[in-house]
């Protein structure tokens, strides 16, 4: 990559969104009719409140209230998607996977293949002419 190259992306990265992919991120789906009331159990945030098509920061803790880890929650019309950190997702099902009983909501890894990308605003969009935006395949939530 030349130093003209660098500086074109810098530029555009300025002047408006830069979209990029984040690669390895954990991304964990819950389905079922007991989602919302499943992940609400273990979230520092209102997950049965939520709004369709909303999404919103949580903490996932422990049974103590330890914190495993920082999430962005996506409610989604059939499933709530979580959006973690890179190498999470063993950790992350392990621990949630356990309380699973008795409820009708299943629990997945789905890192490998989902597309996940941010749009990220540049400096001179700062001023609300371009919000972050997450895209899950087809699906955009704005922050």
């Amino acid at each position: 990559m030349t130093e003209a190259t660098l500086e074109a992306q810098e530029q555009a990265a300025n002047s408006g969104c830069v979209l990029f992919p984040l690669r390895d991120w954990t991304i964990l789906s819950i389905t079922g009719p007991d989602r919302h009331s499943f992940l609400h159990c273990f979230c520092t945030n209102d997950i049965k409140g939520m709004a369709a098509d909303s999404v919103c920061e949580a903490f996932i803790t422990n049974v103590k209230g330890r914190i495993l880890a920082h999430v962005l929650v996506l409610n989604e019309p059939e499933q709530l998607t979580l959006l973690a950190a890179p190498g999470l997702a063993d950790a992350l099902l392990k621990h949630l996977q356990i309380y699973l009983i008795g409820l009708d909501a299943e629990l997945r890894d789905v890192s490998a293949s989902t597309f996940h990308s941010a749009d990220v605003p540049g400096r001179s969009s700062v001023r609300g002419n371009c919000d972050l935006t997450y895209w899950f395949g087809s699906s955009q939530f704005a922050l």
